[in-house]
């Protein structure tokens, strides 16, 4: 019974690590290397958020892999990153239930055409 309930409680947050593509997942790219560009508008009814920075140079369509950036709110001012969200190559933010923003949703990353792919459900 004991060893039950503590695979109990712990199931809701392994649900929440598997990492991997959502079905409505669309692949982005940077327009404009080294600027913030909007990726979704503030969304009161937001459900989940996932963002993935793929693994290789290849994958992003660029020379060599970099980190991709997120803000949300509004985009720093000046360019820099300071305050925001760093996914590192392979790296993956996702958010879902009460731990979800609501805010616009800002990205950056130092390349032009730098592919990343991301998807919110309502």
């Amino acid at each position: 019974m004991k060893k039950w309930l503590t695979l109990f409680l712990l199931a809701p947050f392994v649900a929440f690590a598997a990492v991997g593509p959502l079905v409505n997942a669309s692949t982005l790219t940077i327009t404009t290397g080294g600027t913030w560009q909007t990726m979704f508008a503030k969304n009161q009814n937001r459900s989940t958020l996932w963002i993935e920075n793929p693994c290789s140079a290849t994958t992003q369509g660029i020379t060599t892999a970099e980190s991709l950036f997120v803000a949300f709110g509004s985009a720093p001012s000046g360019g820099g990153t300071s305050g925001t969200f760093e996914l590192a190559p392979c790296g993956t933010l996702t958010m879902t239930g009460s731990y979800i923003s609501e805010q616009a949703v800002y990205v950056y990353a130092a390349t032009t055409n730098h592919a990343f792919e991301a998807a919110q459900t309502q």
